[in-house]
């Protein structure tokens, strides 16, 4: 370095020596990913403190887990790879709180790194820091109802990020077996984005077929290679599954049905509120009889059957994106439209501010690029690839939402394109507002006041299920074995607390409500004679139940009821005691 360049340094004016110094600093990747990993953490701390078990799917995701642990068991159709990393870490941490609590604060942070990975290609250091900041803040993103969601985010990201750079054939090769090998391991939709990167490849190879002259062992190392890898992994989750040949088939046709019955029937009653007064999830199947002539019909027998039915559902999921959006952007909605199946913030005047912002900048941005496009369209062959398999998950994302719903943990694919189009778009502005400079600095400040003062998402809150789980370690045993029942109130589920005491998916226990249990009791038929015919191995008592003078009846001294108290306690949900039956336990 010349002494004349020393000299212009050191004369260079504060603010210059500031700007400079944070276009270093985001710049530099130990800086970028461990403040915005420090951030994330900062938002979800104590989560481990005050989130409780998911109940309803995941605990059944937890089956499989214990599955792997105790087996090396998975199940092929509901994403093996997840269930596997879940089982490894609860053979390594021996709790079920523990084990899912390191799953989903790792699925986070991992999201999260690898979403800064994307837009630091795409964006450059300075907005791709921005637009990942705006990332972590989203409750979406982190206070997830189910963290399986977010893990199929994932190989998406990945596939993005691989041709983001190094574009190429061997890229897109890779990209395309990645969300091939997704669709099995992580996200069954990833098929459609995998088929449409697919035929990208091959439109793209057919036109430079004239301009080069390729051998048959290029596309076969580029392509074949990694799909040859995919189809391996595939293969071992095949391999360890429980669920094999023509089972397979049956459990996908049962779990779409499944899905599009629940979503019919949620989507109904939105539409719909004083014909449909059932419980949507455990009751749509006589709906969807009434509607197209079968129980539980697939999406093209539904569409064959009435049309114009399945017309209206996937109208009113169009209608439900502009809300699916803005809660996936902005947190919460400005209309009163819910597009999830759980409750959302609504009528926030805040969300419909800052959606006409961004609309603002996003159309004002686009007309700059367009009229930039000479320039966009020598940097394709660089751009082009990551914006093709981008598009394609973005595409992905769009179908599910109007084929299921628009709730933001199906549309991740569509909400990381809209980021990254406000990014480019936000940039453009900046450079012809002649503020780019100070871009850098700008994310460098606000990084660092949301570290310092912005405070956690989480606070204390009742956690009936983690609970629940944990004071019935003393009989697990005794739920474990086959054809073992537990008695239990509404809140926790039995259900999912029968899954998350199973030793695996072989060994678990089967779950009676209490107030489906009383309603047996009759003149003729007493607590004690419904108790033995429903072979109950245990009663959880908690809350409600716990004060039910049925209940206290079996606590008479003699035993004569033949049931025994074996621990009792106080908490959150008030007093709670746990029976089981003086021979059986």
């Amino acid at each position: 370095m010349t002494e004349a360049h020393h000299a212009a340094r050191a004369n260079r004016p504060p603010a210059r020596v500031v700007l400079d110094w944070a276009e270093a600093a985001v710049a530099n990747p130990i800086l970028a990913y461990g403040a915005i990993l420090v951030l994330q953490l900062r938002v979800i701390w104590n989560v481990w403190r005050y989130k409780d078990l998911t109940p309803g799917d995941t605990s059944f995701y937890f089956l499989d887990a214990a599955g792997w642990t105790h087996g090396l068991h998975d199940n092929v159709i509901y994403y093996p790879l997840y269930t596997d990393i879940w089982g490894t870490l609860h053979a390594v941490l021996g709790d079920v709180y523990a084990s899912g609590m390191v799953n989903r604060v790792g699925i986070i942070f991992a999201a999260t790194g690898l979403m800064l990975a994307v837009m630091r290609s795409l964006l450059g250091p300075a907005m791709g820091l921005l637009i990942v900041v705006w990332w972590v803040l989203l409750p979406p993103n982190f206070n997830l109802v189910y963290d399986v969601h977010l893990f199929g985010l994932l190989p998406m990201l990945i596939a993005v990020l691989v041709v983001a750079r190094r574009p190429g054939r061997e890229a897109m090769g890779i990209a395309l077996a990645t969300l091939a090998a997704g669709a099995v391991l992580a996200r069954n939709e990833l098929i459609l984005g995998a088929l449409i990167v697919a035929v990208a490849i091959l439109f793209r190879e057919f036109r430079a077929r004239g301009e080069d002259r390729t051998t048959i062992w290029v596309y076969l190392r580029a392509y074949g290679l990694p799909l040859v890898i995919a189809f391996l992994l595939v293969g071992a989750a095949y391999w360890r599954s429980h669920i094999q040949g023509h089972d397979v088939q049956a459990f996908l046709r049962a779990k779409h049905t499944t899905n599009l019955c629940e979503a019919y029937a949620v989507n109904y009653q939105q539409r719909h509120p004083t014909r449909f007064l059932g419980n949507p999830f455990t009751g749509c199947a006589p709906l969807m009889q009434h509607d197209f002539g079968r129980p539980m019909p697939t999406f093209f027998q539904a569409t064959s059957a009435n049309p114009r039915a399945m017309a209206g559902f996937v109208a009113w999921n169009g209608r439900l994106m502009e809300s699916g959006l803005q809660l996936g952007l902005f947190g919460a909605t400005a209309t009163g439209d819910n597009p999830t199946y759980f409750p959302v913030q609504n009528h926030r005047s805040y969300a419909l501010v800052l959606s006409v912002i961004l609309l603002g900048a996003m159309l004002a941005g686009l007309v700059l690029v367009i009229r930039e496009r000479e320039q966009w369209l020598r940097e394709w062959p660089r751009r082009g690839p990551a914006i093709i398999v981008l598009s394609a998950v973005a595409a992905t994302s769009l179908f599910v939402a109007l084929t299921q719903r628009p709730q933001p943990d199906y549309m991740y694919g569509l909400i990381v394109g809209v980021m990254a189009l406000a990014g480019v778009c936000t940039a453009a502005l900046l450079r012809q507002l002649r503020g780019y400079s100070v871009l850098a600095a700008f994310a460098v400040g606000l990084t660092a006041v949301l570290i310092l003062a912005l405070p956690s998402y989480y606070g204390s809150g009742p956690r009936p299920l983690r609970d629940g789980v944990k004071r019935l370690r003393v009989v697990r045993s005794a739920l474990q074995r086959p054809g073992s029942v537990l008695i239990a109130g509404d809140n926790p589920d039995g259900t999912s607390l029968c899954n998350y005491l199973a030793y695996d998916f072989t060994r678990a226990c089967r779950s009676i409500t209490w107030s489906a249990l009383t309603t047996q009791v009759s003149a003729r038929e007493s607590l004690a004679q419904v108790l033995a015919s429903s072979r109950a191995s245990a009663i959880y008592a908690e809350g409600p139940v716990e004060n039910d003078p049925t209940l206290l009846r079996l606590l008479a001294p003699s035993q004569r009821f033949g049931w025994r108290q074996i621990a009792t306690g106080s908490g959150s949900g008030g007093p709670w005691r746990i029976l089981v039956p003086v021979r059986g336990g």
